[in-house]
């Protein structure tokens, strides 16, 4: 690809992680690696870590479904209801995903902070089919299935159903997590504000606003600034490539985003893999008051199916 930034889009955060020599350090991923990846550095091995600290959590909502690619973060990994995950999960703190949940790749968790209780904790009639390596207790629900192996170091415990691939107490193999891709230095956003629905080229806006039922055009690759974006209820938002087959669409924004429900298309020739979005917001402005990115927010548009294309990073606040 044409530049270093674009060579990360097919993952979201991450800062430099240092493996403890505690356990076996597998082969180090990469951010492509990822379809979704957070949490901050700063918590690890400091103590301060908890559930409530949301810059320190990936949290996958009911009904989501990830079809491949890899969950990770550096500290926290949670899922709030019936998810299905086609990639791995890896975490260098904790992970606890509800019930009827499945996960098709592997699943590991560091406890690089020595956390106690279950390191890894999941709901009842789940469905694991990759090997499970854990540093710490872990707790597996009824009338779940563990189809590979689980490993954890001497002195923890297992709960959960016998694996088929059996439980080894011994050496864990975990993956190394990725470096952080640089943060981008924005252009200057412009003065023009988006209410309605409109086709736009690439160049600098101010904000979108959008209260329901309206269709914005990203008209051709290239770059497009916003300050912020906070629409309301069901909108759209079309990626038209124009048949370019080499050129990405990138969203920098300033501020937060806030998109409620969006229905997101992909036309004349593009992929989400060349669709790069990065925020530079700390979530205070958004509807939950933390986060920089948000989707599928409010009361009505939990009920509602949103989606997204592309690589998403927010470097200052949670997703």
């Amino acid at each position: 690809m044409p530049s270093t930034l674009e060579n990360y889009l097919k993952g979201l955060i991450s800062v430099v992680f240092i493996l403890l020599s505690i356990h076996s350090i597998g082969q180090k991923t990469t951010i492509q690696d990822y379809v979704i990846f957070g949490g901050s550095g700063n918590y690890l091995n400091t103590g301060s870590w908890s559930e409530e600290n949301e810059g320190c959590q990936v949290v996958i909502g009911n009904k989501s479904t990830i079809t491949n690619g890899a969950i990770g973060s550096f500290q926290f990994i949670k899922t709030t209801g019936e998810v299905s995950i086609g990639g791995n999960v890896f975490s260098g703190g904790k992970i606890s995903l509800s019930s009827k949940n499945t996960v098709s790749g592997k699943i590991a968790a560091d406890n690089s902070s020595g956390y106690n209780g279950d390191i890894l904790k999941t709901g009842s009639y789940g469905n694991f089919i990759g090997n499970i390596n854990v540093n710490g207790n872990i707790s597996i629900g009824s009338k779940s299935k563990v189809e590979g192996t689980v490993t954890l170091p001497s002195g923890s415990s297992y709960y959960g159903p016998a694996p088929k691939g059996g439980k080894i107490v011994g050496t864990l193999s975990l993956p190394g997590l990725p470096d952080m891709p640089p943060v981008t230095d924005f252009p200057t956003a412009g003065s023009k504000s988006i209410y309605g629905s409109e086709t736009i080229l690439p160049g600098a806006y101010n904000k979108i606003e959008l209260k329901g039922y309206k269709t914005i055009t990203f008209s051709g690759t290239g770059v497009y600034v916003f300050n912020s974006i906070n629409n309301q209820g069901t909108n759209n938002f079309i990626f038209d490539f124009k048949n370019n087959s080499t050129g990405t669409v990138r969203l920098y924004i300033y501020g937060n985003v806030d998109l409620d429900n969006i229905k997101v298309q992909v036309i004349n020739g593009g992929e989400a893999s060349r669709i790069y979005t990065e925020v530079h917001g700390n979530g205070k402005s958004c509807w939950d008051k933390k986060s920089s990115w948000t989707m599928g927010g409010s009361w009505y548009c939990q009920k509602k199916e949103s989606n997204w294309e592309g690589t998403v990073w927010a470097p200052y606040g949670p997703i």
